[in-house]
């Protein structure tokens, strides 16, 4: 054996007994096999999860008693094809469903005005003469809600009768046969009506 062929062999000898060592397999060529691939463990990070939109639940509606039922169904009965519209109008105009007295004034007013088209609330106001039920009742839905942030009952009395004062005042330019004078008596007969609804 040439000394070169020693040398070569004493390679061949040092890399296997350092790849026992090391714990690396040897291949049929006698040299080193490369290290056996290991199954790479892939972590994922979840991400957040985006919550779904919340459903916003409705405010639970008031308990439905047969006297609220009965009051409302006497206003439909009494104005039949006009109640979808005044109730639209009270609405818009801060009178809720619920709040009965308002409510029953609203629709007082309207049969003591008995006013045609345009005129329906009995409003003469330039922005609401002359146009339709809807906007006659928004008018007046917002007069009586107005007059109620400034009625007192110990300065004032009756809310009726401090709202006839300004809603139909006695001795009113625009009212020229007197009929303001009758206002107060024909609301508050159409409001008792309304109101016994709730007392039965």
């Amino acid at each position: 054996m040439s000394f070169s062929e020693y040398l070569e062999e004493k390679k061949i000898m040092t890399a296997a007994l350092a790849g026992v060592i090391a714990g690396v397999p040897l291949g049929l060529s006698g040299k080193s096999a490369p290290a056996p691939q290991t199954k790479q463990t892939i972590t994922t990070t979840k991400t957040a999860e985006i919550p779904e939109p919340q459903k916003v639940e409705p405010e639970a509606p008031q308990p439905k008693t047969p006297q609220i039922e009965d009051f409302h169904q006497s206003l439909k009965r009494k104005h039949s094809e006009e109640y979808d519209t005044i109730m639209d109008a009270a609405v818009n105009n801060g009178i809720s469903r619920d709040d009965h007295e308002n409510l029953s004034i609203l629709f007082a007013i309207r049969k003591a005005e008995n006013g045609g088209p345009g005129v329906e609330f009995g409003v003469l106001h330039p922005k609401a003469k002359g146009t339709n039920l809807r906007t006659q009742a928004g008018w007046a839905a917002a007069t009586i809600m107005k007059n109620r942030g400034r009625h007192s009952t110990k300065e004032h009395g009756n809310f009726i009768n401090f709202l006839g004062s300004r809603y139909a005042p006695k001795g009113a330019e625009n009212d020229p046969k007197g009929l303001n004078a009758n206002w107060i008596k024909n609301v508050s007969m159409h409001h008792t009506e309304n109101m016994n609804m709730l007392n039965k």
